[in-house]
């Protein structure tokens, strides 16, 4: 099943859920599967809206490396708990964005 999280809360996913993958998909991590720079800092400014962010960041992940890693990872996730992992505990995160985008790519997750 795929699911989310944020990087705080990893150790008590990791003792609730010992199994679970853990893929942390922030871009100071340099995850394939995190918005670019420019994107993430000038959300982070206010000079982009989170309707333009969404926008762009689903056109980021429509290169085949981030369509094969979705896909990797939705497969993977219909066989064990797959949790996306970013820094906001609250509010607006790309990794709702990639849960929504790798459901519809995968048939089944």
């Amino acid at each position: 099943m795929l699911k989310e999280t944020f990087l705080s809360n990893i150790s008590n996913v990791k003792k609730a859920n010992p199994g679970a993958e853990l893929i942390v998909v922030m871009r100071g991590r340099g995850h394939i599967l995190s918005p670019s720079w420019p994107l993430l800092n000038g959300y982070l400014a206010k000079k982009v809206s989170w309707d333009e962010y969404i926008v762009r960041f689903v056109k980021e992940m429509e290169s085949p490396e981030c369509i094969s890693e979705m896909q990797r990872i939705g497969e993977l996730a219909k066989i064990k708990d797959v949790y996306l992992v970013c820094q906001e505990r609250i509010g607006n995160c790309h990794r709702f964005l990639l849960m929504d985008i790798i459901k519809k790519l995968v048939p089944g997750v």
